[in-house]
């Protein structure tokens, strides 16, 4: 099974074997694997909210179990 780059702001997150939603809203990136200093976890559901500026870990249901501010989180990543 292939896997897709996650790559927001120009900024290579790691990788998610598909996605699904609304970009503009929010996406949902499935079976998350977070690239080399990224401080993420691996995860079922990894959610790019665009309307709250989050970052969500998320299990298969939508619960979320950890939320990153998505100014902090991207400070320290570099662009590609």
């Amino acid at each position: 099974m292939s896997r897709m780059d996650v790559i927001i702001l120009k900024r290579n997150l790691g990788t998610a074997s598909g996605w699904d939603g609304d970009p503009g809203e929010c996406v949902w990136f499935y079976d998350y694997i977070p690239a080399k200093d990224v401080p993420f976890t691996a995860c079922e559901c990894f959610q790019y909210d665009e309307v709250s500026g989050n970052f969500n870990i998320t299990n298969n249901v939508g619960t979320i179990l950890k939320a990153f501010d998505v100014v902090k989180a991207l400070a320290n990543i570099p662009k590609l």
